[in-house]
Parts: C-alpha cells; sequence; structure tokens
C-alpha cells in the first residue's frame, strides 16, 4: 500500500528531533535558574548528536560511529533522569549516573566488539531505555504520592 522510503523517514526523523533540540536548548537558555531544564536540554542535544552519528554509521557501516552515537543516546537516557530527579527535587546522584553509564555503554561495547548481530543490539538497547524510563516513572509517581502525602 505504502512505500516507505527509509532514508527520508531517517532524514525527518533527524530533523525533528534536531528542532526539538533547538526548542528545549532556547527555553533553557531563558529559563537559566532551572537546571532540570538545562539537563534535559543537554540530553537532547546528546540523543540529537547520537541518533545522526549513529545513522551515518550505518550507513556507511562504520562500528565506530555506531559506538558514539549509541554511547551518547545512553547518556542522554542518563541525563533525562538526572533532570527528572532535579525537577521533583531531588538531590542528584552523580555517581549512580556515572556508574549507570559505565554499565550501559561497556556492555554495548563488549557486544558491539563481539559482532552480535543487530537484532540482540537493539534488544539491549531497548531494554536499557525501558529500564531507564522506568526510573524516571517511578521518580515522576513517588514524588505525586509524597506530595498527595503532605498535601501539597
Amino acid at each position: 500500500m505504502f512505500n516507505l522510503h527509509l532514508p527520508t523517514l531517517t532524514l525527518a526523523y533527524i530533523s525533528v528531533f534536531w528542532l526539538l533540540t533547538i526548542g528545549v536548548l532556547l527555553i533553557g537558555w531563558q529559563f537559566n535558574q532551572y537546571k532540570d531544564i538545562k539537563l534535559w536540554g543537554l540530553a537532547c542535544l546528546l540523543i540529537s548528536t547520537g541518533t545522526s552519528v549513529y545513522n551515518i554509521g550505518n550507513v556507511t557501516e562504520t562500528s565506530g560511529l555506531v559506538w558514539i552515537g549509541t554511547t551518547a543516546a545512553i547518556c542522554s537516557h542518563i541525563l533525562v533522569w538526572l533532570g527528572t530527579k532535579s525537577f521533583v527535587g531531588k538531590p542528584l546522584s552523580w555517581r549512580t549516573a556515572s556508574l549507570a553509564a559505565l554499565l550501559g555503554v561497556g556492555v554495548y561495547t563488549l557486544i558491539l566488539a563481539n559482532h552480535i548481530p543487530l537484532a540482540l543490539r537493539i534488544t539491549w538497547y531497548c531494554a536499557f531505555y525501558v529500564a531507564m524510563h522506568l526510573a524516571v516513572l517511578i521518580l515522576i509517581v513517588c514524588s505525586g504520592q509524597e506530595k498527595l502525602a503532605t498535601g501539597l
């Protein structure tokens, strides 16, 4: 029914990410006092850069670019988690974030170095993505329950 042109879809996907990144960075620049917006802006910048580099690496079949793009994406998810911690008023856990980044990048490096098939690499990345966003969801839900308990 539809013939999807993957290079065009990829370009549209990357363009939308870059436009959103510029928007979040401009908001962070306007509201300079909010650390969470800056962390989210940096996360958007990393994911936009990572997605761009990853797709260039896949097209050119350069595993170094794929690794750099995935590393940037892993770090961006951790920055989203840190930004959410800041947003809900929790202290930032840079040590925990660093350990999560090292674990994520380390496992992906082992997977990439051993030439694991693409389907398994994507599965592992999706599992990491789900784990980080479940951590964000837990922060938001717990924050809402704390506010209800204190009557705010």
